[in-house]
């Protein structure tokens, strides 16, 4: 299922973050915003989840976007680490925007 939303995101990023950092030390705090965005997220999700007593976020559903959080924050820092990817520009921020909403619907998420 992350597939389908990997392939779309990961041509959006390959189209928009092009910018390298000078450092790697630059790259990492540029990634800093995109992992607080899903971080965010993933917290608003539990809190969410714990505070409706389990009327939302079926099982899978929240397994599916705790994954997608931890895997695009992986991502992120891995591309700042290894080529020095410049996240903190228009297009970085909205796509860490995109996946923190994502993963939040996805863990939010009810199916009858």
């Amino acid at each position: 299922m992350l597939v389908f939303v990997y392939v779309p995101l990961g041509l959006c990023a390959g189209f928009w973050v092009r910018e390298r950092a000078a450092t790697s030390a630059d790259a990492i705090v540029s990634a800093l915003p995109s992992i607080l965005f899903v971080a965010l997220s993933g917290i608003a999700g539990g809190l969410q989840n714990d505070a409706n007593n389990g009327r939302f976020g079926e099982p899978l559903y929240v397994y599916f976007g705790v994954a997608l959080l931890a895997s695009w924050a992986t991502l992120v820092r891995a591309t700042a680490i290894g080529s020095r990817t410049r996240w903190n520009r228009i297009g970085g921020l909205l796509l860490g925007l995109v996946v923190a909403v994502l993963g939040w619907g996805l863990m939010t998420l009810q199916v009858n």
